[in-house]
């Protein structure tokens, strides 16, 4: 604080004729361009641009929120985590300088979501008598979410967790008004859905259709005389399936193959395949068409091969390889490699210089912007980014990061736990992508004797949501979990050792694309590769399947012979194709550097 000259001293500067003017200290700038974002509904943050003081002494900036003052801090931004749903929050930056003057205020508001879910999508019914009728609706894909059914104001389903309700006490030829409601965890309800549900007349009952026709037919070549065709068991039981060839009945079976080794090798044959219930109803026709080898005829080959846009499914617009490689790469959780890119970049943010614990602090990171927690470089609780440019990487949202190496008697072993919360990550033309999940990752490695050597890695990835952009492309993935392990083993007595190698894949997801259609995709791939026998025990060969919710359907399986060789059965349109590919089920690159 200056002090102010006194009246005496005034007076005998006069006296001596000297006159000194005292420069004028200005307050500070009114901070600029104040932003709010929001990470949640319980938690958001404000950023501003730095003021300007013309004696270059801005010390802090005073935060208020509805009148409280929060603090003062050097920094250009500021992170709650202690924050209402369904809120408006009004926040006031203020610069001070080193001589306590005070700018103008920076206002902005912050509004935070309603934590409530969202209302059920898709409600439909069907009436199926005079007594009885059925609710469908869609699942939201966030996880632990019920749902509760009314009937005309009366509670009749409480708290169930599927997507159905049957309801076989009604009276016939009157209206009924239906309400479904989503109940997450935390006991928010959501917006009903209602639908008003009319019982049939007893004197005209509703249309009976016969069951669906069979999914996902496909054929099978063994030999120039022999093939097979298959298809997908259907829910309904009691189902059985007649099957033509050519035009001409050749069989009938309550399974879902039908093996013929009546046929000539070079020549092309069309089957058909009708389900019949128990009533003697009649499905439409499914239809494949099989090729035996030999003679002047092609062998089987991928009809998708040359991706068509205006195709009506997945399968024709991407080709056969895109659906794969799409569909690998959004199941195995792929696109988290925009996040491993910069990992080594994220725990020096927060570390002191000889490595030890910091306090939670606000630094800026080395492009731009500020991360906001406290760390050792190995272990950190980050609050928030906040525009933090890392390499060609800009992050914004919530991220917890813990990492533990230690040594045991033969080795070490290391682990590493993420917990992404809305962490929003922009690469640019590689794309954008937001989640929300988490991952365990662990691997261990050691040796007591030349021979007797081990590495081993693994990953345990649950991703509630994720949305990921490139392009025109948008893809959002919800309830997507992977499991993978990678091992390598040593043993012997003595030098050569022998190798052993082994590779444990399992994941779904649930995927909506708009290189899908935008319609909504189930994909899921498991099994084991390698020659470590103990390890496939029960678990089988590898499988990617993927089934794009458009009449197209994708099933990739290793066989026996070689770990590059796979067997493809195609499915689209009514038609379906059989044949061999190279392909390889490979563990991503993250799974093996944890080391």
């Amino acid at each position: 604080m200056r002090r102010p000259t006194t009246h005496a001293a005034a007076c005998l500067f006069s006296l001596a004729g000297v006159a000194t003017a005292q420069p004028i200290d200005n307050p500070p700038t009114t901070p600029g361009d104040p932003t709010a974002r929001t990470y949640g509904p319980t938690a958001g943050g404000v950023a501003w641009q730095r003021s300007v003081d013309d004696r270059g002494a801005v010390v802090g900036y005073e935060i208020t929120r509805d009148g409280v003052v929060l603090g003062v801090r050097d920094a250009l931004s500021y992170v709650s985590d202690d924050l209402q749903p369904g809120r408006r929050y009004d926040f006031a930056i203020v610069a001070i300088d080193s001589a306590g003057q005070r700018s103008g205020r920076a206002l902005v508001r912050l509004e935070t979501p309603d934590a409530r879910p969202s209302r059920p999508a898709g409600l439909s019914a069907n009436v199926y008598s005079r007594t009885a009728a059925g609710l469908l609706w869609e699942r939201s894909g966030v996880f632990g979410e019920r749902y509760e059914v009314k009937r005309d104001g009366e509670i009749v389903a409480e708290a169930t967790d599927g997507t159905s309700y049957v309801d076989e006490t009604l009276s016939d030829r009157r209206p009924y008004l239906f309400e479904v409601t989503a109940i997450n965890r935390q006991g928010k309800r959501s917006p009903s859905a209602r639908l008003l549900v009319r019982t049939s007349d007893g004197s005209a009952p509703p249309p009976v259709t016969g069951p669906a026709a069979p999914s996902g037919l496909r054929a099978v070549v063994y030999s120039s005389t022999a093939g097979a065709i298959a298809w997908d068991r259907a829910e309904t039981g009691g189902l059985r399936h007649q099957i033509a060839r050519d035009g001409e009945v050749v069989g009938t079976t309550d399974g879902v193959t039908f093996v013929d080794v009546n046929l000539r090798g070079g020549r092309g044959y069309a089957y058909e395949v009708v389900a019949i219930d128990r009533a003697g109803r009649r499905s439409a026709a499914s239809t494949v068409t099989l090729t035996t080898a030999g003679g002047n005829a092609p062998p089987p080959d991928d009809p998708f091969a040359t991706p068509d846009p205006t195709g009506s499914t997945a399968l024709a617009r991407l080709g056969y390889r895109g659906a794969r490689d799409l569909a690998d790469d959004l199941v195995s959780a792929a696109y988290l490699d925009l996040y491993y890119d910069i990992d080594a970049m994220v725990p020096p943010l927060l570390a002191n210089a000889d490595g030890s614990e910091s306090v939670d602090r606000v630094v800026d990171c080395p492009g731009g912007g500020t991360a906001r927690g406290s760390g050792n470089g190995f272990a950190y609780a980050l609050l928030a980014f906040d525009g933090c440019v890392l390499g060609d990487r800009t992050l914004t949202g919530r991220l917890e990061r813990t990492a533990n190496r230690f040594p045991v008697a033969t080795g070490g072993v290391r682990e590493l736990s993420l917990d992404f919360g809305a962490l929003r990550i922009d690469a640019g033309a590689a794309g954008t992508l937001t989640l929300t999940g988490s991952v365990e990752r662990g691997a261990g490695r050691g040796a007591s004797a030349p021979c007797d050597a081990y590495e081993s890695a693994s990953d345990t990835i649950r991703i509630d949501s994720a949305r990921l952009e490139r392009g025109a492309d948008l893809s959002t993935i919800t309830d997507a979990t992977y499991r993978q392990s990678t091992s390598r083993r040593n043993f012997g007595q003595t030098p050569p050792c022998s190798t052993i190698r082994g590779l444990r894949l399992e994941g779904t997801a649930s995927v909506v694309s708009t290189r899908f259609g935008g319609q909504r995709a189930t994909i899921s791939i498991r099994g084991v590769v390698g020659n470590d026998s103990d390890d496939v025990d029960g678990v089988g060969l590898p499988l990617l399947e993927a089934d794009f919710g458009d009449g197209s359907r994708l099933a990739v399986t290793a066989t026996s012979d070689s770990n590059d060789r796979a067997q493809v059965d195609l499915a689209s349109d009514g038609a379906a194709v059989s044949f061999f590919d190279e392909y390889a089920f490979e563990p991503h690159p993250y799974a093996a550097t944890l080391y």
